[in-house]
């Protein structure tokens, strides 16, 4: 095991525990612990690595007070806060410069994003590293599949799937409209509201849920998301916004094929295995194709093998180890570059 003590800082109370950036540090916690010391929100301020994957209060304070390399992974940028949280993009954009310029690397989940970040004053150096999905988790089950039917009366249906924040910004809306036009099959959205008021259209979004038609179910957060996945026919994401899309990595570890919006990112890490609409009637149209087509769905369900090659989390663990690694020895050499130095609030 490397001799090296990491330390990982996620502000995962109570719901915030199923955002995205808390899923992932999980995921990339355990494969790490196979192979360096490592801890979760350890309580001493020595540790050679600091790796954040929220910028919160409690994240914000042990930044102040670490004494070692403080790296903070970029699960957001302030594009994908619209629709998602109450505040405006300019708002987030000011935020999001004096924080994350506060950290001596950053690593970027897209090549995207790490752009993003560079347009609104990032300065710090960055890394792009894609994140990793556990496919010995991630994987299709008939059993899943069966119980998760079962459990919400989905019968033989052919059934549409969403894993996400209820917000205007993971597209709700475009996902009931798409539901009203396709009513022989059954449209079950996974997620809850972890920002609660503070969701962008709580309120709407909350009346949305109410008055959706008799084939939309909103399951709220689900012990095992895989038996959500193995239970679809489709995962359909019409998100607006993304820095990488978890949800459709673990979709394709799961042999589902995914209809999504159209987006730079998408193209960016899933190009040539996602099928990509702009607008609901596009969506309509490429759902109601995979319904008809068996062997397009077989076609699009296909991905494991390209999930397991580009997003391993063993692979991912690696190439995290590899950076903890040269960023600890520039500074052991004294070659780190203007801007690096001790970060303080």
């Amino acid at each position: 095991m490397e001799s090296l003590r990491i330390n990982f800082v996620v502000e995962d109370m109570g719901a915030f525990r199923y955002l995205g950036c808390a899923t992932l540090a999980r995921e990339l916690y355990i494969a790490l612990s196979r192979i360096v010391d490592i801890d979760w929100n350890g309580k001493g301020n020595d540790y050679d690595i600091f790796h954040f994957h929220t910028f919160g209060p409690y994240a914000l304070y042990r930044l102040k007070v670490s004494k070692g390399i403080n790296i903070l992974t970029s699960h957001s940028v302030p594009s994908i806060n619209v629709g998602n949280v109450v505040g405006g993009e300019n708002l987030w954009r000011v935020v999001y410069r004096w924080i994350y310029n506060r950290f001596d690397h950053i690593i970027a989940v897209s090549h995207t994003s790490e752009r993003e970040l560079r347009s609104i004053g990032v300065r710090k150096p960055s890394t792009v590293i894609y994140n990793g999905i556990d496919l010995d988790r991630f994987c299709f089950s008939e059993e899943k599949r069966k119980r998760f039917r079962e459990r919400y009366n989905l019968g033989d249906r052919f059934v549409v799937l969403n894993v996400g924040q209820k917000t205007p910004r993971k597209g709700i809306y475009d996902f009931v409209k798409v539901a009203r036009r396709i009513k022989e099959a059954v449209f079950v959205w996974v997620g809850g509201m972890p920002y609660r008021f503070l969701s962008k259209d709580a309120s709407k979004v909350r009346r949305i849920e109410q008055e959706a038609p008799e084939n939309v179910i909103f399951t709220g957060y689900v012990p095992d998301v895989v038996e959500s996945y193995s239970s679809a026919d489709v995962l359909l994401a019409p998100t607006y916004g993304e820095t990488f899309g978890l949800t459709h990595a673990e979709a394709l570890a799961c042999n589902l094929p995914v209809v999504t919006r159209d987006l730079e990112v998408l193209r960016e890490v899933y190009d040539g295995r996602i099928l990509f609409g702009r607008n609901v009637e596009e969506f309509v149209e490429i759902i109601r194709r995979l319904m008809d087509d068996e062997d397009m769905r077989r076609r699009y369900s296909g991905c494991r093998d390209f999930v397991r090659e580009r997003f391993d989390i063993r692979r991912i663990g690696e190439e995290h180890l590899k950076l903890y690694k040269r960023l600890l020895d520039e500074r052991a050499s004294n070659d780190l570059g203007e801007g690096w130095g001790r970060s303080r609030i």
